[in-house]
């Protein structure tokens, strides 16, 4: 019983722990991006609009075409 109990919870933790580090990731990047300044985001070919999926690591090229 105890090791159920024990497997249980260490997926428990783990699937937090993942979704954790997700979240952190998609906030960080959502950061750095907002720090960039039109020009360099012109030179990236990307706008505003496309922070939410370049964060969320969707392919924003694929979305234009």
């Amino acid at each position: 019983m105890t090791t159920f109990v024990d497997n249980r919870a260490s997926g428990l933790f783990s699937s937090l722990n993942t979704k954790i580090k997700a979240w952190r990731r998609y906030h960080r990047t959502m950061s750095e991006l907002h720090a960039l300044d039109q020009r360099e985001l012109d030179d990236l070919g990307i706008g505003t609009s496309d922070f939410e999926n370049i964060a969320r690591g969707r392919n924003v090229a694929d979305r234009r075409s």
